[in-house]
């Protein structure tokens, strides 16, 4: 290695370090959200293998989650991102959003020296005109605006892997004369509750109201394809 090449390679060694040390990782702050499906007292109408009933806790965040790979299409040094979530930090005077990237989804490729470096606590940034904008700093080079067109991007509430969620759904299985064939299933993410699944049957000739753990549904016609009901009742919180 020539004293030319060792002083970039030192240069940008320190480069990262101090990057590294100026930034605090973030911390995301969830929220629990609960879905029901689907509305109550509603007509709705599935099919055999379908859901009929579901309720979904999940703790979820404001962000961004990226699709497609994006670049700054630079030339020596390209800043390059690759599709990942992007949890929401700060919003500054000129009402652009900033959304902190991961260092496994953001990185630069060095064409000059062949080597690719990851771009710890940086940001991706919403412009208010629906641009996306990079932040990063490497070898005395700046990442420019994202030159990829149209990339694929969504804004809005993103699930919290890391969190405990759980959910809750009722299956049509068809119908056997007079008998209604369902089957209940849980999904947890929690180790104190672990998924399960039991069927479960019913007598129309009893009643139209079929119950489940909490939950009520009325059978307005049912057939070895499909069913039509309204939900009276959820499953309970």
């Amino acid at each position: 290695m020539n004293h030319i090449s060792k002083y970039f390679s030192i240069l940008t060694t320190l480069l990262i370090l101090s990057g590294c040390a100026s930034k605090l990782p973030t911390k995301i702050i969830s929220d629990v959200s609960t879905v029901n499906l689907p509305a109550l007292n509603q007509e709705a109408e599935v099919e055999i293998g379908d859901t009929l009933l579901e309720k979904s806790i999940a703790y979820t965040y404001d962000g961004l989650e990226l699709f497609s790979t994006i670049s700054d299409g630079g030339y020596a040094r390209e800043y390059i991102m690759t599709p990942h979530k992007l949890p929401y930090i700060k919003k500054d005077k000129n009402g652009d959003k900033y959304f902190e990237a991961s260092s496994n989804n953001y990185y630069v490729d060095d064409k000059t020296f062949g080597q690719r470096v990851p771009l710890y606590n940086e940001f991706l940034i919403l412009k208010t005109d629906g641009s996306l904008d990079l932040t990063g700093y490497f070898d005395l080079t700046s990442a420019d605006p994202v030159a990829t067109p149209n990339p694929n991007f969504r804004v809005g509430k993103l699930v919290d892997i890391s969190q405990p969620s759980f959910k809750q759904e009722l299956i049509y299985n068809g119908k056997s004369g007079s008998t209604l064939k369902f089957m209940y299933r849980e999904f947890s993410k929690d180790l104190a509750r672990p998924s399960f699944s039991q069927e479960v049957n019913y007598d129309l000739a009893e009643s139209n109201i079929v119950g489940f753990k909490g939950a009520r549904i009325e059978i307005l016609n049912a057939t070895n394809t499909k069913i039509e009901y309204k939900v009276l009742k959820s499953f309970p919180n």
